[in-house]
């Protein structure tokens, strides 16, 4: 039987050509009642196979958008000249969504800097109108269906009626 030095030296990969066995060693000199010494140097061990790359959407539609700022923020030493709007992965909608569960206010997913870091709240939170009301009328083509449709859900909840319209019955009298 092989010894396990044996075994991890001639180790390869699935689908690659296993090194050439070496000659066997010569056999380390016996020390008293015959017992091998044992050997003074470890043999290596065999290299970590690589991790291969992370995946990476093919085809199918534009997952992002740089919308460029008619009036850019500076804050905390960096110039916020654009906005990429970028659609979320199915992970980042259930951080989202995790985050909400919890009691916490989340930052839909989807707002970044060209860099590919999302862009603070600070941020989003002083944009020019007329930049947040064109950024806004994008996300939704950015948006997985459940969190477009918790969106619509949110702001038919906070949407108040156009004015002089009646607002239904409040009571059964």
């Amino acid at each position: 039987m092989d010894s396990f030095e044996t075994l991890a030296r001639d180790y390869a990969p699935a689908g690659q050509d296993a090194p050439q066995a070496a000659a066997p060693a010569a056999e380390a000199p016996k020390g008293r009642r015959g017992r091998k010494r044992s050997p003074t140097a470890k043999p290596e061990p065999a290299p970590a196979p690589a991790a291969p790359p992370p995946p990476v959407f093919v085809g199918g539609k534009a997952r992002s958008e740089a919308i460029p700022l008619d009036y850019p923020v500076a804050y905390a030493g960096r110039t916020y000249a654009e906005v990429v709007l970028r659609r979320p992965t199915a992970g980042e909608v259930g951080a989202y969504l995790d985050a909400l569960a919890a009691g916490g206010e989340g930052l839909l997913p989807v707002f970044y800097a060209a860099d590919g870091s999302p862009i603070p709240r600070e941020v989003l939170a002083v944009l020019d109108d007329d930049d947040d009301v064109r950024i806004w009328g994008r996300v939704a083509d950015f948006l997985p269906s459940r969190l477009r449709a918790l969106l619509e859900a949110t702001a038919g909840a906070n949407s108040s009626p156009p004015a002089g319209e009646s607002t239904g019955r409040t009571s059964s009298t």
